[in-house]
Parts: structure tokens; C-alpha cells; sequence
């Protein structure tokens, strides 16, 4: 340990004396001065830190390369007169104490900003969690896979060029990433630049909803870079020992193998779990057309089940859940049939207590009840609920899971048994789950309650019509806004800045009472639940009523990244599309006249400007000018001469 000490000192005291380290001080402090300016404009924090960890902690893995091309380029004379001086010294502490040194500054340049940001997170969110932290301090793993990497281009690359072309080759991948996640170009060109500098970009492990996902594949891609990293180290260090004819080279060859082995355990693990991710994905067209509304209505269930479900997330990735239905009334028939999703398996299923016998057909179970007099039902049952999409740019995200940490189970993935012989909704749905997340619905939260580590939340419909139960968990937050007739609420990542998801909700609260105001024997819902996803995910850029409950927003429109004129002309299309406010043959730049002119009005109701180059100077000037009445008068006689 004397000699490694030894070679840290005499590296370090090397590293500072010459004006690299200095050089590197100061574009790494300005690189961060300039990804802070660039983005400090969003009210989305989840946004700027998504950018955070590309354009900041990528561009130090630029840097990184950089020093290793330039470390081993220095190098090459220093061994050499070691080497002829015949100084005795062992490769391996040599080598290990010049990659901690040219580490450090990458280590400091990393958690020094990651520190900070979340200590400013912590200060003005203090009740949210910090799951980000592990995610962003695990991009140290491609710090000294760069300086791995370096080390080797310097090496074959003795002269200056393997300067300029590591700077180049990475320079591109990192600002140029964009380019190479187009769908037109091939695969393969997409995927070997991410290989050679880790992949930032394209892993598709940012999700706006839910936050970074924990998923095992994630840490088997880390750690694939991990140990090639070591391998890479490791292959530099037995080359130079064998050169130097020191002994214990067999234990390094071993060691190395040992390495390559795990590296290609890890990225077999990784691409066998997204295989099979892909094979089991399903698309389910979850939206209705605004056309289907009426017949959305006529399917839609009254809510009479009371349901409670205890459910405990394990290890193994399952979910186990004991659903227990309580009826309005006692019943007495010879059959029963539910349906439940076929990635759940059921062990057992009591009436009124005495076990029941039933068959199985895809994801349809039938009870056999024998005309015995029942109740409640209780079923046991046990499944995996995770399914994933692939995205136009090749990423595999998760679409439905539930585990300690995360939460997405709408109804249309059936995770909780429904009855199909009745038309019936829960009535009032009792969840209990371990209280390491915060648990949401589309459904009212009447109370919430813990005890032993396990939350008890009691949920019941608000609508007299429900299309579906579904549960969201994880880092969210719930943000509502009610008047005298509905209320609108969205449920976000906690991430998303409080004060704009209000002004966000109010305004599709805004827009809903708005068509009250000219629809007003529209049957409309009491509460309606918004959910932001990421667009690039869903590869939409609309605003989508599903048919399970709840909409679906671009989680862009919580950015705080467009004009608040734009994101109002999306809130009211989607209300207008949605109950029909424009039907029939109506010139379509009547239309879009008409829509400029119902969002001046609900951001003049928020104090804010509705900017004049929308193309409608005069209509827009008279909403400003107008009072409140005014300009109902106004609207309801445009929109009657339009109809007209």
C-alpha cells in the first residue's frame, strides 16, 4: 500500500504542476455554467435534469477520452526512461494510482453538481423522495469507461491525431446523438457510437410520469460497462507487466478473463430480458374517438362492487393480490365467470368463505357455484403485470408494472378480477401496499391510513358512470382544482413544478366549465383525472381521452417549454373534439378562428396574454377589452353564427 501511496503523490504532484488540469477545471466549470443557463428557463425539473445527465455528464465523458488520450501520449516517454533506468515498481499500483488521480476531477465534477441539484430539489420540494440520486451518481461508470477507452486509442494512436480523432468520435456522438437516433438510419449505425461511449441517449430509461425506472436490465447495462471498463484497465496494465516481464501476469490473465466473462453475462442478461421485454409487449389501443362517445356512455358501468385488494409486490417481480368482491346483494346461481389478465395465476377462490372449483380459458375464469347462496368472492392470485412497448427510435420502455417503487395499472391490462356476467363497476375500491410509494386513482380518495408499513387507501367513484379502476404509484403528486360543478385533477411527477401543474389543471378545468357554458345540456363528468406521458413514448402529440377513465397528456404541456397560448388552443380542441362542440360541416378556418378566440378568453380568466400574432388582432383585442359577461355574450352569438 506504501508504493501505490507513493505513486498517487508523485502522479498527482504531475498532474497539478502543468496547466491540463487547470484547462480542465475550466472548461468542465464552464460546461456546467452553460448547461445550467440553457435550461434554466424550464419550470419542469424532471426536464432539466433528463438534461442534465446527457448534455452535462456526457460532454464530461468527452473529457474524460480526452485525458486518457492525452495521459497515455505522456506516458509513452515517462516508461520508457523508467523502463532504461530499470526503476522497479509493480504495473499494477502504478497504473491504479494514475487512473484514481486523472478520476478525480471527474468524480468531483460529477457529484458536486449532482449535490447541489439535489439539495435545490430538496429545498423547494422537501416532500418529495430521491430517487434520482443513484441514477446520476451511476454515470461515474462511464467516466472510467472513457478514461479505459482513452488509455487505448493513446496507446495505438501514438501521435497527435489520436488526440484529435478521440475529440472528434466522441464530440459526435454526444452532440450529434440526435442524428444518430433517427428511425431512418439502420439500427446498427444507431447503436455501435452509443457502444463506444456508453448510451445516454437512447436508453429509454427516462420516463416523465414515473421517474427513472429501477428495472433490473437498467444495472445489467451498468454493469456491462463496468466491467469492460475494468477489463479494458486491466488489459492496458498486463500488456505493459508482460513487457516488464513482472511476475504474477497469470493472476492478471485470469482476472481478466473473469472480467470478459462477466461483461458478456451482463449484456447477455440485458438483451435477453429486453427479448423477451419486446416478445411479451403488447399494444392495446386504450382511446376513443370522439364519435364513440355515445356509445362509450352506454357501455360504461354503474358502479355496485366493493372491492378490497391487498397487494404485495415480491422480489421475484410478481405481484401477489388477494381481491376480495363484496355483492349488493346475496346471490344464488349455478355459474360465475370474471376475467383476469392470463399474466396472473389463481390459486385459489373462496365464496363466503368455502372454496370453489373453476376453469380457466385465456382470461376468462369460471366459477363452478352450484346454486350455493353467496355474498362476497374472495380470489388469491399471483402474476408478473410488466408489459413494454418498443419506440419508434428502438428503446424498450415499460408500459405496465407494479412494484415497490412504481405503479401503472389501468383497467384495460384487467389486473383485478371484473365480473362478466353483470355490468358492473367498483362502488368502492380499499387498496393495501407497502408504504414506500404514494398510491393514486381516478377514483376519489375518501381517507388514507399506515400501519406496519402498509398503506390502507379507501377509493370511491365521483361519476355516476365509471369506465374503469386504475391505480398509479411512485413519485407522484396530485394536484386538484374544483368548482361549483366538476373538477379536474392531474397526477404527475413530482418533479413537475407545483405552481404551473395548477395552472395547467385549472385551465382544463377552465375549459371544461367553459363548454358548460355553451353546452349546457352536455352531460359532462364530475371529476376528471389528467396523466402527462412522455410523447416520444406514446408517439403522439395529442391530448387523448382512453377509455378506461382518464386522459392522457403530452407530458411536454407540463414542461413549461411552449407558449401558454399553444398549450390553451390544445386544452380547448381536445374539450371541443371531445363533446362534440364543433360537429357538422363547419369551415375548418372557422374553426380554428374559433378556437383562438374561446383561449383568449380563458387566459384572459388567468391573467394572461393571448400574444396577437395568433391572426386574430381584433377578435383577441375585444376578449382583452371585454368583461366577463361581455364576453360569454360574445362567445355564445359567435358560436351560434357559426353553427348557423
Amino acid at each position: 500500500m506504501n508504493e501505490w501511496l507513493g505513486h498517487f503523490k508523485t502522479e498527482w504532484k504531475q498532474l497539478t504542476r502543468g496547466a491540463f488540469f487547470w484547462i480542465l477545471l475550466l472548461v468542465g466549470g464552464l460546461h456546467a455554467w452553460l448547461v445550467h443557463s440553457i435550461n434554466q428557463w424550464t419550470t419542469h425539473v424532471g426536464y432539466y435534469l433528463q438534461q442534465f445527465e446527457f448534455m452535462y455528464l456526457g460532454a464530461l465523458a468527452i473529457l474524460a477520452v480526452l485525458s486518457g488520450v492525452y495521459g497515455a501520449r505522456n506516458d509513452q516517454t515517462v516508461g520508457e526512461a523508467q523502463l532504461m533506468a530499470s526503476i522497479p515498481y509493480h504495473s499494477i499500483k502504478r497504473w491504479s494510482a494514475q487512473i484514481t488521480v486523472y478520476l478525480i476531477p471527474f468524480t468531483i465534477f460529477t457529484c458536486i453538481p449532482v449535490c447541489i441539484y439535489l439539495w435545490k430539489r430538496a429545498m423547494l420540494f422537501p416532500d418529495t423522495s430521491l430517487y434520482p440520486l443513484w441514477f446520476l451518481l451511476s454515470s461515474l461508470i462511464p467516466m472510467f469507461y472513457s478514461l479505459a477507452l482513452g488509455w487505448i486509442l493513446g496507446g495505438l494512436l501514438k501521435k497527435r491525431i489520436g488526440y484529435f480523432l478521440g475529440f472528434l468520435l466522441f464530440f459526435l456522438h454526444i452532440y450529434g446523438g440526435l442524428l444518430l437516433l433517427t428511425p431512418l438510419l439502420p439500427l446498427s449505425a444507431r447503436l455501435i457510437p452509443n457502444f463506444l461511449l456508453f448510451d445516454y441517449q437512447s436508453m429509454g430509461y427516462f420516463n416523465d410520469m414515473f421517474g427513472f425506472s429501477r428495472e433490473f436490465s437498467f444495472w445489467m447495462h451498468r454493469g456491462f460497462y463496468l466491467t469492460v471498463a475494468c477489463a479494458l484497465f486491466l488489459f492496458i496494465v498486463q500488456t505493459i507487466a508482460r513487457k516488464r516481464r513482472e511476475p504474477g501476469t497469470r493472476a492478471q490473465q485470469a482476472a481478466l478473463l473473469i472480467l470478459c466473462i462477466l461483461a458478456v453475462g451482463f449484456v447477455t442478461g440485458h438483451l435477453l430480458l429486453k427479448k423477451s421485454q419486446d416478445s411479451n409487449g403488447a399494444v392495446v389501443e386504450r382511446y376513443i374517438n370522439p364519435n364513440q362517445k355515445q356509445e362509450m356512455e352506454e357501455q360504461n358501468a354503474k358502479p355496485t362492487l366493493i372491492y378490497d385488494l391487498d397487494m404485495k409486490p415480491l422480489l421475484s417481480g410478481n405481484i401477489l393480490v388477494r381481491a376480495r368482491i363484496q355483492f349488493p346483494e346475496e346471490n344464488s346461481i349455478a355459474s360465475f365467470a370474471f376475467k383476469l389478465n392470463e399474466a396472473y395465476n389463481v390459486t385459489e377462490v373462496l365464496a363466503n368463505e368455502n372454496p370453489v372449483p373453476f376453469t380457466r380459458s385465456g382470461n376468462e375464469i369460471r366459477l363452478d357455484l352450484k346454486n350455493q347462496r353467496f355474498s362476497t368472492i374472495l380470489i388469491n392470485y399471483e402474476g408478473n403485470p410488466a408489459d413494454y412497448k418498443l419506440t419508434n427510435n428502438s428503446t424498450m420502455t415499460p408500459m405496465h408494472f407494479a412494484d415497490k417503487r412504481n405503479v401503472n395499472l389501468p383497467t384495460s391490462q384487467e389486473w383485478f378480477p371484473l365480473p362478466l356476467s353483470v355490468k358492473a363497476m367498483p362502488k368502492r375500491v380499499t387498496v393495501h401496499f407497502p408504504d414506500t410509494i404514494h398510491l393514486y386513482s381516478n377514483y376519489r380518495t375518501i381517507e388514507r391510513t399506515k400501519t406496519n408499513h402498509v398503506q390502507t387507501i379507501e377509493f370511491e367513484p365521483v361519476n355516476a358512470y365509471e369506465s374503469g379502476f386504475n391505480l398509479w404509484g411512485g413519485p407522484l403528486r396530485e394536484t386538484i382544482v374544483e368548482s361549483e360543478k366538476t373538477s379536474t385533477k392531474v397526477i404527475a411527477n413530482e418533479l413537475v413544478d407545483p405552481q404551473y401543474a395548477y395552472e395547467i389543471t385549472s385551465l382544463f378545468q377552465a375549459g371544461k366549465n367553459l363548454l358548460l357554458q355553451l353546452l349546457p345540456q352536455q352531460k359532462m363528468n364530475k371529476l376528471d383525472t389528467i396523466i402527462p406521458v412522455d410523447w416520444i413514448h406514446t408517439s403522439s402529440h395529442d391530448i387523448k381521452m382512453t377509455g378506461e377513465g382518464f386522459i392522457e397528456v403530452p407530458s411536454y404541456l407540463l414542461d413549461g417549454l411552449y407558449p401558454d397560448s399553444e398549450v390553451t388552443q390544445k386544452i380547448i380542441t381536445f374539450w371541443s373534439d371531445t363533446y362534440g362542440l364543433l360537429d357538422g360541416p363547419i369551415d375548418p378556418q372557422d374553426k380554428k378562428r374559433f378556437i383562438i378566440v374561446l383561449s383568449a378568453y380563458l387566459l384572459k380568466q388567468a391573467n394572461k396574454p393571448m400574444p396577437i400574432d395568433s391572426g386574430e388582432k381584433t377578435l383577441i383585442n375585444q376578449i382583452q377589452s371585454n368583461n366577463e359577461q361581455q364576453n360569454l355574450n360574445f362567445l355564445k352569438t359567435m358560436y351560434t353564427q357559426l353553427l348557423s
